[in-house]
């Protein structure tokens, strides 16, 4: 289907009413719009793949050492990334920062509203090339590898927007990814907006429930925040990363606690 009348005008992939929006539609990572990205696959058939071990990643902090959103963001735009926090800290002084969330939309509309999507594009596979080799945890990424070793399906999850964790997800040969969204508008531009709730706490199982359609037997889950929790807490091998720096002798992960 072509990115301008495919399924991709449901704008939450099977969470909205069905019914097709006229003008908006998903990002231009999504594999129903293009397929070649590899990420958000529909789930596989019920009892096709129940016996095979899953492990689910948390991207920032966890295979990142930092937040990529600030990062991503001034390699997209230096001067949208200065503006965005300009008016981040103009909100938190005046009190309309309510929330982690409204922090994010507010950063997301500044530094995206009317942004080519063929641009993010672009800039999120030379970040994935150049910026992510260096900011990338080594022994999580060799763990991470170990388990595509032993034959798991490994899917990131993440609250960072797919435009840029899906190409970073490609240098670690994973095509799974389930993460926030950013809405694009059907000339091409980002609206600014996200086209569902923030992919944070419990908000990570529920999507991942949705993705996966019924829970693995054997789920390993890694996480570094609180907005891992709720994740960590279903997974049958959770992984609290540990904060601190990790040098050879300490080991990479820590049970939550």
């Amino acid at each position: 289907p072509s990115p301008a009348t495919s399924c991709a005008h449901y704008v939450d992939h099977g969470r909205s009413s069905g019914r097709h929006a006229s003008s908006v539609r998903c990002s231009p990572c999504c594999v129903f719009c293009h397929p070649r990205s590899g990420t958000d696959l529909p789930p596989a058939e019920e009892g096709s793949r129940d016996d095979v071990p899953v492990a689910c990643f948390d991207f920032d902090g966890t295979i990142t050492r930092i937040d990529s959103l600030p990062l991503f963001a001034l390699w997209l735009s230096p001067v949208r990334s200065f503006r965005a926090l300009v008016r981040l800290v103009t909100a938190a002084v005046r009190g309309r920062l309510r929330s982690r969330d409204a922090a994010k939309r507010l950063f997301v509309d500044v530094v995206f509203a009317g942004m080519s999507s063929e641009r993010v594009r672009h800039r999120a596979e030379s970040f994935a090339r150049f910026i992510f080799p260096l900011i990338r945890r080594r022994r999580l990424v060799d763990r991470l590898t170990a388990h595509l070793a032993d034959g798991d399906r490994v899917i990131i999850v993440s609250a960072s927007l797919e435009c840029w964790v899906a190409p970073c997800a490609e240098k670690l040969g994973i095509s799974e990814v389930v993460s926030t969204r950013a809405e694009v508008h059907m000339d091409g531009r980002f609206t600014g907006r996200l086209s569902m709730p923030n992919c944070r706490g419990q908000e990570k199982v529920t999507r991942l429930d949705e993705y996966l359609g019924r829970r693995p037997s054997v789920l390993h889950a890694y996480g570094n925040s609180t907005g891992d929790d709720e994740l960590l807490g279903i997974a049958t091998h959770p992984h609290r990363i540990s904060r601190r720096p990790v040098s050879r002798a300490n080991t990479v992960v820590q049970p939550p606690g």
